[in-house]
């Protein structure tokens, strides 16, 4: 791919651009008023290089693009086209702050593919986000504002699609990239040239993003396999997601590991609290169901007690006999006998008196066998009198307590002060398990990160090692580094080569080194350096459908002569011979008196001065 044309439909230095091999493209700058030679880019020259970016799809920031800048001023004389197509400086009325200077802008960008054919872009400054195409099979040297476009209304990133695939290079084909990506390799400006980024590899439109987002890019440009080193970045950031998730997840649950006893031991001694409480709860909640049950038990109970008393004076009575009868032992008196029948004139005889005797004694023998035999019956009585008083006291006993339960005004109370500790459990139980499983969670998603993601990480950082341990057998990486050495050396007459590298993380480092001479030159050595690397990166790929042109902003500013004149020579030499278009923007006074720079009748494709506003690209300062 090579820029054929950029124009615009608005007072502007439309350009016609050198595609033919052999012929240089310069944008000559004359900055000979003193007040601007330190900021020559008020010429318009940066801008025409911001202008290509634009037009070739650039996704700008309108706060900080300049063609979104804002009015300042109320009025001024703007740049119109008369009639005839001449300029004409023309008095607008006062505009109000904030209305786009651009406004009515209109660009185009023909750009040549490298199949032969040519293909127009047209971006406008009001409608920035919606892109015209037009394809044709040759040119010409107008420049036309078409009417009909192939394809109109292109959302920017739709556009960005189907540029990439009219553009076809086979970089982004075989590495799946997109051509703006690269795009700045070819089209270098000031802040590509910075030493303290490294941006000879990391551009500045990659300054603000992540490793990941560029070092994959440029190792598959250096001729490796970017999946590699993306796979690794990827897997850092998946373990560092869910190392930020598991810590997030441990910090809400306010658990850590080592409280893992700490948690069971809680909820064993909640689990029997709650055991205790739910047995409790039982007893009160049947009681309290069932009080028409515990009414005909306390009558069963009345019942078994007015028995048990019954028997239970029964057997006193019996007792208090038995005592009695043991009491009344045998009385007979002999002697009052003999009175009595004295008294009656009735002889007592003595054979009379011994069987009286003998009947005494006898009484005497039963009485005392009637006595044993009421004493053993009195223990037997007293006996059952003790069971029986037992049995009532036990008796009494639950009945006062059933009643106690049926009167109890506080049962209600009880009951719903155990069924809310009961609720306070069982959320403190369900909190502590639900503790104890997140834990397991934290700690199983922690094993699995380690064991499975662990392992690819490792897996994916040895892979990556044994590449960069031997980069001997890429030939596409040495063709880049023999051919940046070599143009080094033609520029700088200083020997440098690029390298890269594993750090102390495993990261990959991209490193350019060079004599410690040079390093002492700064941001000027470095800007030839990164010049070198563009001209590598096109010999190495000149064989494949690649960019075909390099544009570089301020290439010979503060440069020696000397090294100008070197540099001149290499890229005459190398666009020639792998017939890429070189561009590149230059200020006259920096032009050396060398016939390397007598530049050929249409090599000069744009030529800006501060003489006038005639001489700037937007024939208006702003």
């Amino acid at each position: 791919m090579k820029i054929s044309k950029l124009y615009c439909n608005q007072p502007f230095k439309n350009v016609l651009f050198n595609t033919e091999n052999g012929k240089l493209n310069v944008v000559l700058g004359d900055a000979s008023r003193k007040s601007n030679r330190k900021d020559s880019h008020n010429l318009g020259k940066t801008r025409l290089i911001l202008l290509i970016d634009f037009l070739l799809l650039k996704s700008v920031n309108k706060k900080d693009f300049f063609l979104f800048t804002q009015r300042k001023e109320k009025g001024k004389k703007m740049p119109m086209y008369d009639e005839q197509g001449s300029i004409q400086y023309v008095e607008v009325s006062p505009l109000e702050v904030g209305q786009l200077l651009f406004q009515q802008y209109e660009f185009y960008l023909e750009i040549k593919l490298n199949d032969g054919r040519y293909l127009t872009i047209k971006r406008s400054v009001a409608t920035s986000t919606k892109i015209a195409f037009k394809i044709q099979n040759n040119t010409n040297q107008q420049f036309i504002f078409y009417k009909n476009f192939d394809y109109n209304d292109i959302s920017l990133a739709q556009a960005e699609r189907m540029l990439n695939e009219w553009l076809d290079f086979d970089f982004c084909k075989n590495v799946g990239e997109d051509y703006r990506r690269i795009l700045n390799y070819s089209l270098r400006m000031q802040g590509d040239y910075d030493v303290q980024r490294n941006s000879l590899f990391q551009l500045s439109k990659f300054s603000t993003g992540q490793h990941k987002s560029w070092k994959p890019l440029v190792f598959a440009l250096l001729g490796f396999d970017k999946k590699v080193v993306k796979d690794k970045y990827d897997l850092e950031d998946l373990i560092e997601k869910q190392k930020e998730f598991i810590q997030k997840q441990a910090k809400e649950s306010g658990i850590r590991p080592q409280d893992r006893d700490s948690l069971t031991g809680q909820i064993q001694v909640k689990e029997q609290l709650y055991q205790t409480l739910n047995e409790q709860l039982s007893m009160l909640n049947f009681y309290q169901q069932d009080k028409g049950i515990i009414k005909d038990l306390v009558g069963k109970i009345e019942t078994n007690i007015a028995q048990l008393n019954t028997q239970l004076y029964g057997i006193q009575y019996d007792i208090d006999k038995l005592q009695r009868s043991i009491k009344n032992g045998f009385s007979f008196d002999l002697k009052r006998v003999k009175d009595l029948f004295d008294e009656m004139s009735i002889h007592f005889s003595g054979q009379l008196t011994k069987n009286y005797e003998q009947l005494i004694e006898f009484n005497k023998q039963i009485t005392v066998e009637r006595n044993a035999q009421i004493r053993l019956t009195l223990q037997e009585k007293e006996q059952e009198q003790k069971v029986l008083n037992k049995d009532l006291i036990a008796l009494h006993q639950q009945k006062i307590q059933y009643l106690d339960l049926i009167q109890d005004t506080s049962l209600f109370k009880k009951y719903r002060t155990y069924q809310q500790q009961i609720f306070d459990l069982n959320r403190d139980l369900s909190r502590l398990q639900s503790k104890l499983e997140t834990l397991d969670d934290v700690e199983g998603k922690r094993a699995e990160m380690n064991q499975t993601k662990g392992a690819e990480l490792r897996a994916k950082i040895e892979a990556l090692k044994h590449i960069v341990s031997d980069t001997s057998k890429n030939e596409q990486y040495r063709a880049i580094r023999m051919a940046f050495a070599t143009i080094v050396k033609k520029i700088t007459f200083d020997d440098a080569y690029i390298s890269i590298r594993l750090n102390a993380l495993n990261n990959l480092e991209f490193d350019c080194k060079y004599s410690d001479n040079a390093k002492d030159e700064g941001n000027t050595y470095y800007k030839l350096l990164c010049i070198s690397f563009d001209l590598a990166l096109h010999m190495s790929y000149s064989a494949q459908s690649y960019f075909r042109f390099i544009y570089h902003d301020d290439a010979f500013a503060n440069l020696d002569n000397s090294r100008r004149e070197s540099l001149m020579q290499t890229v005459r030499d190398l666009s020639t011979q792998y017939q890429f278009q070189y561009i590149f923007s230059i200020i006259e006074d920096d032009v050396p008196n060398n016939p390397l720079f007598e530049w050929q009748n249409d090599e000069v494709i744009l030529k800006l001065d501060d003489k006038s506003d005639m001489g700037k690209l937007f024939y208006m300062s702003y």
